[in-house]
């Protein structure tokens, strides 16, 4: 296998994992506003906000681990224009 074989199988690999990365990411952002906005409506207590809270920091690291992937990405985009 060619080094520019594994660099494209490399992205592909890189590429699915940011799509399921991102819907992860989507999911628990969307919980954390639906759980501040249940918190806001009195729908839910206030101590409720606690786990607000935590998806909150949890949604910030996966954004810093999608972003990692990106530019792992454009690295290995990078090195693939260096091979051609």
């Amino acid at each position: 296998m060619s080094k520019k074989d594994k660099l494209i199988k490399e992205i592909d690999i890189l590429r699915e994992k940011r799509k399921d990365w991102f819907n992860v990411l989507f999911a628990l952002s969307s919980a954390v506003i639906v759980l501040v906005y249940a918190v806001l409506s009195g729908e839910k207590p206030i101590f409720i906000l606690i786990l607000g809270l935590i998806g909150f920091f949890g949604v910030v690291g996966l954004g810093i681990y999608y972003k990692k992937i990106e530019t792992d990405i454009e690295k290995k985009l990078d090195d693939l224009e260096k091979e051609d």
